[in-house]
């Protein structure tokens, strides 16, 4: 196996992701990590006026397009069901607050998520 080649003997990278297909995220998401910062700033720089909590969305209680927040070791997930906000760089900017943040987002045309470093 020549260097930078995944062996074949392990599964795809996005393999163990394939969940999201059969959930809400579906059809058009955006999920964000943003790490080192409060779970406040994220919803700001979402301009979220009232985010839901992951119990919420698992029970349906919310209209798209909407942003849950989650706060995971230290970071912040902001999961966007049919939505973009997280993808545009001036979101990624202020929630991150001069730090770090990565954005993936997919749509129903596309199937494939776009990454955003």
């Amino acid at each position: 196996m020549a260097r930078g080649e995944l062996d074949p003997a392990d599964p795809a990278p996005e393999e163990p992701y394939g969940w999201i297909w059969d959930t809400v995220l579906e059809p058009a998401a955006t999920v964000t990590v943003i790490p080192a910062t409060r779970l406040e700033d994220v919803a700001r720089a979402f301009r979220a006026a009232r985010p839901i909590s992951i119990q919420a969305a698992l029970e349906g209680r919310f209209e798209p397009p909407t942003v849950i927040l989650h706060p995971v070791n230290g970071a912040v997930l902001a999961v966007e069901v049919n939505g973009w906000v997280g993808a545009m760089p001036r979101v990624l900017a202020d929630a991150s607050v001069g730090g770090r943040a990565a954005s993936v987002y997919w749509n129903a045309q596309t199937r494939e998520p776009r990454r955003r470093p």
